[in-house]
């Protein structure tokens, strides 16, 4: 009985860990606070897991490997330390839940750690979970062609999550290609989660094949599978997610005259147009390249987006205390943040023309001095 009751615990927190993952991964929807305090019950609940299977470690250097058991072995250890790094550095430039961590280690460089570390954490566990799918199918006592079909179904919304996942340029967050985190904050919450939970079914799709080919290699000769039938199902859902990207990334480039937008090309064209320095030297748009005819809802759509992207970035350097009110700096990040309120409240029926673009530089030099001129007077610093 005592057995059961702590099964029920186990289950219950591995639940409560993969949907606070989900949260965590929804920054744009919970926000900056809420996020913090959800981190830190994470982090608790991390350190529950690791109590309730305290065994664990002790049989770590018991009993004989298999190909599945030494990549669950390795699986785990890496998720351990992506949580681990993640909850660190993220500690370390926390304004709310802890702020007393805050500046332990070099907030630039934690940013960047704790971006790539989360997404490497969110892959990871998408791979656990996936491992343990077939202990789950086994229990269900589901027949072959069941199965088949199971899989089947999973290898599409796998294909989904892999396009998904190139969308919305995971792969530059988990190799450092950019440090800043590129989110829509116009999209519905629901859209959010739902695409989270895409991609993190495709990485338990990987794991679940790679759990099937180690478990396939361990059986007697006649009770054998197809072992390609796993790498099959992996390459169709990657072909699936690919193919659509390709095609939906052929019809955005002649959107944006020629140029797909990614977080890496958006943060390369930044830099440019700043000199390098995070100070921007007029008030073109960062992520966005002009073209004949532009539709006015994706014009809109795209400034509201690049505000979001902008915020992380205006609080990083206000929290540092590197922006202040007499550099241009400042100016771009608060003019950039009314025209793209402007543009997201107020459609215009004119396309990103050259009036347009006067028009933005305008609107945003003169809310930028204002502003400068304001907060002078009141002597505050940001």
């Amino acid at each position: 009985m005592q057995g059961n009751a702590q099964n029920v615990i186990k289950r219950a927190v591995d639940l409560g860990l993969t949907v606070l993952l989900l949260c965590l991964m929804a920054y744009q929807v919970t926000g900056e606070v809420l996020h913090e305090w959800i981190g830190i019950g994470m982090t608790v609940l991390v350190l529950v897991h690791q109590v309730l299977n305290r065994k664990w470690y002790g049989s770590i250097f018991k009993g004989k490997y298999n190909p599945y058991r030494i990549l669950t072995l390795l699986t785990d250890v890496a998720l351990l330390a992506a949580f681990g790094m993640t909850a660190f550095f993220g500690m370390a430039m926390s304004g709310h839940a802890v702020p007393f961590l805050y500046g332990m280690v070099k907030v630039s460089f934690a940013r960047k750690m704790h971006l790539a570390m989360s997404y490497w954490a969110f892959l990871l566990m998408g791979i656990h979970l996936g491992l343990h799918v077939p202990v789950i199918f086994a229990k269900l006592k589901l027949s072959d062609r069941m199965k088949l079909v199971a899989s089947v179904v999973f290898c599409g919304l796998a294909g989904a999550g892999v396009y998904l996942f190139l969308k919305n340029g995971t792969p530059d967050y988990l190799f450092f290609r950019t440090h800043f985190a590129f989110l829509d904050y116009e999209k519905a919450g629901v859209l959010v989660f739902l695409e989270n939970i895409l991609m993190l079914v495709f990485w338990a799709f990987i794991g679940t094949q790679l759990a099937a080919i180690c478990k396939n290699a361990r059986r007697k000769k006649e009770e054998k599978k197809n072992p390609l039938l796993p790498v099959v199902f992996i390459l169709a859902a990657i072909l699936i997610g690919g193919g659509i990207h390709m095609i939906a990334d052929e019809n955005e480039k002649q959107n944006f005259g020629g140029t797909a937008w990614s977080p890496a090309h958006g943060q390369r064209r930044f830099l440019s147009e700043t000199g390098g320095n995070g100070c921007c030297v007029n008030s073109r748009r960062p992520d966005l390249q002009s073209s004949q005819s532009f539709k006015v809802s994706r014009f809109n759509s795209s400034a509201a987006r690049l505000k979001g992207r902008l915020l992380s970035c205006r609080s990083e350097m206000l929290r540092k205390g590197s922006l202040s009110t007499n550099g241009m700096g400042y100016t771009f990040f608060r003019s950039i943040d009314v025209v793209a309120s402007s543009f997201g409240t107020k459609p215009s029926p004119m396309p990103c023309s050259t009036i347009g673009r006067i028009w933005s530089v305008v609107v945003t030099s003169i809310e930028g001095f204002r502003m400068i001129s304001s907060f002078r007077k009141r002597s505050v610093r940001y």
